[in-house]
């Protein structure tokens, strides 16, 4: 998305382990992008996902955001999408779903 991006991780430490993982991230894109220059808001927002069934959901909300924003017709044309490749691996039966941790 031209303003926003989406993603899904995993941690096995929850929140902190994200919480520094998207510091870094976040620290690393605005060097490359804009250098010091403020690029991000000083926050995310973060859903703890707990069955398959919301991953799906999530996922297929992220590869449908330029569709619904009118940037693509289709997910798969968004050049910076998983789309094509999650499709790949649904094909290939070879996606494996482990939310055990968070038992």
């Amino acid at each position: 998305m031209p303003n926003h991006i989406h993603m899904i991780a995993g941690s096995k430490e929850g929140g902190p382990g994200i919480a520094k993982f998207m510091h870094s991230l976040k620290g690393m894109i605005r060097k490359k992008l804009v250098g010091n220059t403020k690029l991000w808001q000083n926050r995310f927002d973060d859903l703890l996902l707990t069955s398959e069934k919301q991953f799906k959901i999530k996922l297929e909300y992220i590869h449908n955001n330029p569709v619904k924003s009118g940037l693509v017709e289709k997910p798969g044309d968004w050049p910076y999408s998983s789309h094509k490749e999650w499709k790949k691996q649904d094909q290939r039966s070879r996606v494996k779903f482990d939310f055990g941790f968070l038992d």
